[in-house]
């Protein structure tokens, strides 16, 4: 369900129940390869030039999945914005959710749990050298805190089995059990700081009759990241999603963008928007993501990557 409450407001809610783990995959494969696992949320959101705010409610419906719940969850999105007219631009956001990680009941794991608050905050400067070279340094600070830290722990048990066969005679069996057991410990605030520099040019050539011209866009790109280590790592952190991986992270991406464009009555129009790109340090993957839209409502997609 979707309802726009205002200009600025709007509601978006989603239900799935399901008779088992396998309904979606037998009968709306379709659905299954977007999600797997179907999601369940109410969600109300707001918003204006300059930030959007939510106030998010997602748990589970059905016990044979493995979900994150969040209950509830509220964040504040502050689109990058100019700071005055310095040049500098400001991105952020604060979110802050009460999560709690519950496993299927067949998953033989134990559910954890804590209240976590993400504030990553980020400041831009993008020039443009000689006039067609645009290049962006960053340089973002991104605390997070965790009502609870967490220790995964196995515990294996063992125990033997006597049995007899029909002829009365006896023999032993034996069997092993592994459980996974979660430690809480003490509150932790997280800081990682991350610098890097982004930059890209855009080169066209125009092709076509008057009719129907056709633009063809190349924007070769390069982004360097330096991360170092954070002051806590993900093996001592509960772990609901990327943000509790956050680790090291030295790279260079490098990329190329191309675009075919046309002329539609409302202006140009993306026939083919295709990335190209891969990370260096080291190279494991070439990396593509493409889109090719004939002509409204048509529209292809295809993303992935290709081990090198």
């Amino acid at each position: 369900h979707a309802w726009n409450m205002t200009e600025v407001d709007y509601l978006t809610a989603q239900l799935h129940y399901v008779s088992d783990a396998d309904f979606l995959e037998d009968y709306f494969e379709e659905e299954y390869k977007e999600s797997s696992i179907p999601d369940n949320f109410i969600s109300v959101g707001h918003r204006n030039p300059y930030y959007t705010a939510n106030l998010l409610a997602r748990g589970r419906v059905n016990d044979f999945y493995t979900t994150v719940n969040r209950l509830p969850e509220a964040s504040v999105d502050f689109l990058r914005q100019p700071i005055y007219e310095t040049g500098f631009y400001y991105e952020g956001e604060v979110a802050a959710a009460n999560l709690e990680k519950t496993y299927a009941e067949d998953a033989g794991q134990e559910d954890y749990s804590t209240v976590r608050v993400d504030s990553p905050h980020g400041v831009y400067y993008p020039t443009k050298l000689d006039g067609w070279l645009t290049v962006i340094p960053r340089g973002i600070y991104h605390p997070t805190y965790y009502a609870d830290t967490l220790v995964e722990t196995t515990t294996e048990s063992t125990r033997t089995l006597i049995l007899t066969n029909g002829a009365g005679v006896a023999y032993s069996v034996l069997e092993t059990n592994e459980t996974t057991l979660f430690e809480y410990g003490p509150a932790e605030l997280r800081n990682a700081f991350e610098l890097g520099v982004e930059t890209s040019f855009k080169a066209f050539r125009v092709f076509g009759d008057e009719e129907f011209p056709k633009r063809h866009i190349v924007e070769p790109y390069a982004n360097f990241t330096l991360a170092p280590e954070p002051s806590v790592l993900p093996d001592e952190l509960p772990q609901f999603d990327d943000i509790d991986e956050l680790d090291e992270n030295n790279n260079v991406k490098v990329g190329m963008r191309h675009k075919f464009q046309t002329r539609r009555e409302k202006g140009a129009y993306d026939l083919v928007d295709a990335d190209f790109y891969t990370v260096i340090g080291p190279i494991e993957y070439l990396y593509y993501d493409v889109e090719w839209r004939p002509d409204d409502p048509w529209q292809f997609r295809l993303d992935g990557a290709a081990g090198v």
